[in-house]
């Protein structure tokens, strides 16, 4: 927090007009000296610059400045290169729509990318077999290993 304060008076008000606790801190703290460095080459050159003559313009440069500055008020959607872009990216979404719907019509219905369905919906599943139709005997069925209690319960019909 106070380096950040100690950078903040550098560049508002200088190195010399920073008190004596904080240029402890500045003499302490490798971040603020180096800081404190660039800044004073900053501003030294900054004044170097200012001091050198403005270049005379070019011949014609006004005559360009104002059609750029034309080109630059213009809306967005007025310029070709708006056009050319949006055409592009027209195309380019309508292809990427195009080889999703080919992708998705080659892949067979099974395989690593689907799973394979339960029941095969291409062709006529053949009807399921009951007891009626296949007669179940009871002797075909294995022993079971359990102990059943059998009691004898009687009707009465009214």
């Amino acid at each position: 927090m106070r380096c950040g304060r100690i950078q903040k008076l550098l560049e508002e008000r200088g190195e010399t007009s920073l008190s004596p606790v904080d240029r402890q801190h500045l003499e302490a703290c490798p971040d603020c000296r180096l800081y404190a460095r660039d800044w004073s080459m900053l501003t030294q050159g900054l004044k170097l610059i200012s001091q050198e003559p403005i270049p005379e313009p070019s011949l014609g440069f006004s005559a360009r400045l104002l059609r750029r500055l034309d080109e630059e008020n213009a809306p967005g959607f007025l310029r070709p290169e708006f056009y050319e872009n949006a055409g592009r990216r027209v195309i380019f979404a309508t292809l990427v729509l195009v080889f999703t719907l080919l992708l998705a019509m080659a892949l067979p219905a099974s395989g690593p990318v689907r799973h394979k369905p339960n029941v095969d919906t291409y062709w006529p599943q053949p009807e399921v077999l009951t007891t009626r139709n296949a007669p179940v005997y009871v002797g075909s069925f294995p022993p079971v290993p359990a102990w059943v209690e059998v009691k004898s319960v009687s009707y009465h019909w009214r």
